[in-house]
C-alpha cells in the first residue's frame, strides 16, 4: 500500500485523546496528515481476527493543543505529544469496556 506504514503504538498517558482517538507523530509528513487524514486503519501485526483492525480518528496537534490548556497546569501534557516521533499515540480511555491501546 502506497501510504501504509509500520508505527510502534504507544498508550497515552496524557489523556487528552478520546476513547477513538489517535495522533500520528511522524516527523517528516506530519503537515500532510493533518491536512488530509481525518481517519486511520490501525492493526495489530499479525492480525488473527476482524478486532484487530480498528477505524480511528486522527487528531491535530492544534486540537491536542487546545485540550491541555483546558486544563490547569496542562500545557506540559501537550509537550510530549509535540517531541515524540515515528509511533503512534493510543487513547488509554475505554471504548466498549477495553481501550483501544489494549488491543
Amino acid at each position: 500500500l502506497k501510504k501504509s506504514c509500520n508505527l510502534r503504538m504507544i498508550p497515552d498517558h496524557t489523556g487528552l485523546l478520546e476513547p477513538d482517538e489517535v495522533f500520528v507523530a511522524l516527523y517528516d509528513d506530519i503537515l500532510e496528515i493533518e491536512q488530509s487524514c481525518t481517519a486511520i486503519l490501525a492493526m495489530r501485526f499479525p492480525a488473527y481476527i476482524a478486532e484487530d483492525m480498528l477505524t480511528l480518528k486522527v487528531v491535530t496537534r492544534k486540537t491536542l493543543r487546545f485540550r491541555s490548556s483546558l486544563i490547569p497546569y496542562g500545557d506540559g501534557l501537550y509537550d510530549f505529544f509535540e517531541n515524540v516521533r515515528n509511533c503512534l499515540i493510543m487513547s488509554t480511555k475505554p471504548l466498549g469496556g477495553q481501550c483501544v491501546a489494549d488491543l
